[in-house]
């Protein structure tokens, strides 16, 4: 760990990264593109989920239930009865928990590798594609950044002090993580095994906790997640733990690759590169490197194995994300013998950064999000008595609820039924760079293929490799063959 800048070439920049004014404006500057995303984007189906579940609480009839993950919901209960219900208020607490994941990373980032090292990561964070969308959408994942955050920055110097107010503290932070939501723990078990392969003198070498570690932290953490899997059991909600059911090969291959997506690749690549740096290298911060590879392994692991059981998403191992931008901080600490560490930051800084600007201005201009108002508006002035094919359909009835609708499944069988009780209806269809959402078979490919025209498509500007576009179909029971459309105008 590096607290002060070592005098050299470096300390007069290293002034000018410890500014007040450079931490403030980096800090402004991510708050400002949280409240912009906060208040620009349309609302997902998770956020009317967490409308209904916050409401509700432990009686929402919304599966799986929030029993397993109730922390964030109780925060949000008493929000419903002070704020109006708009998508602005439902956001207030994820924004939050962004600005305070600000500043825990940008504490981070100073305690490992110094002035410099906090800035670097402060910036990352602040323009993290993944942490803006965490911060601007009302669920809870700004929440479990922070938490995580908040162990990387405390674990490594309870074990080094072992005083029991230090793993106190921690043992708040692992319950306030793991009531919030269960994929806190995927990230958090590389980081306990990473840091345990690490002895004090940075050498290889397994150490088990002390007994103020067990009595104060790992004991009471075991006591409490028992309790709460016992608590599940006799109330008959253990099945609170699981995400409904497997959503299939597909998309458990596309998991890995979508949190490297979300995090940039720019950012992957410098990550791995500085975790490996470290880990090589015998320093104090070895245990860093250690930490964020046994972090990583540990989520996509989990994940991979989890998803053969019930449905998980990449926004589960957002718990990682603290580790991989501290590692690519380290890197400007790898100039120090050359070019000095305030220009390696700037390198690091201007490549990383460079190279992730499309995800960046992407992000900013369209979000991680389809947008279906534009289709729904379209339906409505052309054809209100229409009836509408939509997912999801929370979506649909909160965007569209003046149209009679049906839900959209990939399912031709479900769809003709549809379509001979209404001949003419209209779908609005989220599709992405891999095709239609949730059409991993190609059924419902083939059946708009079949019985639909393309109306019209909508689409913000991006300039990654994302796609969030909706398309806007019209169908009929009986599609028109090319034959008869000629003869209808010839007529």
């Amino acid at each position: 760990m590096i607290d002060e800048e070592s005098p050299g070439p470096d300390a007069g920049a290293a002034r000018v990264w410890s500014s007040p004014v450079t931490i403030g404006a980096i800090l402004l500057l991510g708050l400002v593109l949280r409240v912009f995303a906060m208040v620009r984007f349309p609302l997902e189906q998770d956020e009317l989920y967490t409308l209904a579940e916050s409401r509700d609480l432990f009686h929402t009839t919304l599966a799986p239930g929030i029993d397993s993950r109730p922390l964030y919901y109780l925060l949000q209960h008493p929000l419903l009865s002070i704020l109006p219900t708009s998508p602005v208020a439902l956001r207030i607490l994820p924004m939050i928990f962004g600005a305070a994941g600000l500043y825990v990373t940008w504490l981070i980032g100073r305690r490992y590798f110094g002035a410099i090292g906090g800035v670097v990561a402060l910036l990352l964070v602040a323009l993290s594609p993944w942490h803006l969308y965490a911060s601007s959408m009302a669920r809870y994942y700004s929440l479990v950044y922070l938490c995580a955050a908040l162990v990387v920055l405390w674990l490594p110097e309870a074990y080094a002090s072992d005083r029991p107010s230090r793993y106190l503290a921690l043992l708040l932070v692992f319950l306030v993580g793991t009531l919030t939501h269960p994929s806190f723990v995927l990230a958090m078990v590389g980081v306990v095994f990473g840091l345990s392969l690490v002895r004090s003198d940075a050498r290889f070498g397994f150490r088990w906790p002390s007994a103020n570690a067990w009595r104060y932290l790992w004991g009471p953490y075991a006591a409490a997640l028992l309790m709460e899997f016992v608590l599940l059991r006799v109330a008959g909600r253990k099945s609170a733990m699981a995400n409904l059911g497997s959503r299939g090969v597909a998309a458990t291959i596309r998991l890995v690759p979508a949190m490297i997506d979300w995090m940039t690749l720019p950012v992957f690549i410098a990550a791995v590169l500085g975790a490996l740096i470290l880990t090589y290298r015998r320093r104090s911060d070895r245990a860093v490197g250690v930490m964020t590879i046994a972090a990583a392994v540990s989520t996509s692991v989990l994940l991979l194995v989890a998803s053969t059981r019930t449905g998980v998403y990449a926004d589960y191992g957002i718990g990682m994300l603290p580790l991989l931008l501290l590692c690519v901080a380290a890197l400007a600490h790898m100039f120090e013998k050359g070019i000095g560490r305030s220009m390696g930051a700037i390198i690091v800084l201007a490549l990383v950064v460079g190279a992730g600007a499309p995800s960046i201005v992407s992000f900013l201009s369209d979000g991680l999000r389809f947008d279906y108002r534009p289709a729904y508006a379209e339906v409505t002035a052309r054809d209100p008595n229409a009836a509408v094919l939509g997912w999801p359909e929370v979506l649909r009835k909160y965007y569209a609820a003046n149209l009679h609708g049906y839900e959209l499944r990939p399912d031709s069988a479900y769809l003709d039924r549809v379509t001979a009780r209404d001949p003419d209806v209209w779908a609005v269809v989220s599709t992405k760079r891999y095709g239609i959402v949730e059409d991993d078979a190609g059924q419902l490919a083939r059946w708009l293929s079949r019985r639909c025209q393309l109306e019209n498509s909508f689409a913000h500007p991006r300039f990654d490799y994302r796609v969030y576009r909706v398309d806007l179909y019209h169908c009929q029971s009986e599609r028109p063959s090319p034959v008869t459309l000629l003869q209808g105008a010839g007529r």
